[in-house]
C-alpha cells in the first residue's frame, strides 16, 4: 500500500507543483497584460481629449477668423457707404469711381452669398481687395483697414 501511495504522491506533488508554475506564468502574464491594457487605456483616452481640444481649439480659431473677415468686410462697405454719399455731390468724380464703386459692391455681394467651407472664399475676398485699393487710389483717399483697426474704445 505505501509502495501504491508513493507514486501517487510524487505525480499529485508534481501535478501540483505544474499548477502553481502555471499560475505564476498567468500572474506573470496579467501583470504583462496589465501595462497593455493600461497603454491602451490611455491611448483611447488621449485620442479621445485629443478630438475635443482639437474641436475647442478650431472653434477658437473659426470665431477669430470669421470676426476678422466681418470686420474687414464692414470696413470696406462703411468707406463704400460714406464715397457714395460723397460722389453724389461730385458728377466728375462720381462718373470716373462709379464703375469701380459697382465692381466693389458686386465683389462684397457675391462674398456674402459663398459658402464659409467654400475654397473660393480667400480668391474673393482678394477680388475685394483689388477693387478696394483701385476705388481708393482713383479717389485719392488713404483708407486701409490696418489703420481702422487701430481705433479702439
Amino acid at each position: 500500500s505505501l509502495s501504491l501511495s508513493l507514486p501517487c504522491f510524487l505525480w499529485c506533488s508534481s501535478f501540483s507543483s505544474k499548477q502553481q508554475q502555471h499560475q505564476m506564468g498567468d500572474l506573470f502574464d496579467d501583470v504583462l497584460l496589465l501595462e497593455q491594457r493600461a497603454a491602451e487605456l490611455g491611448k483611447a483616452e488621449g485620442i479621445k481629449q485629443g478630438r475635443l481640444d482639437g474641436e475647442a481649439d478650431g472653434h477658437r480659431v473659426g470665431v477669430d477668423r470669421g470676426s476678422h473677415l466681418g470686420t474687414e468686410l464692414g470696413f470696406y462697405k462703411g468707406c463704400m457707404f460714406v464715397w457714395e454719399r460723397a460722389l453724389a455731390s461730385d458728377i466728375a468724380q462720381s462718373k470716373t469711381a462709379a464703375p469701380q464703386m459697382a465692381s466693389l459692391r458686386a465683389a462684397i455681394e457675391e462674398l456674402l452669398l459663398v459658402d464659409p467651407s467654400d475654397e473660393s472664399l480667400l480668391d474673393k475676398l482678394g477680388k475685394i481687395r483689388a477693387a478696394f485699393k483701385r476705388l481708393n487710389s482713383n479717389l485719392k483717399q488713404h483708407q486701409s483697414i490696418e489703420a481702422s483697426s487701430q481705433l479702439g474704445f
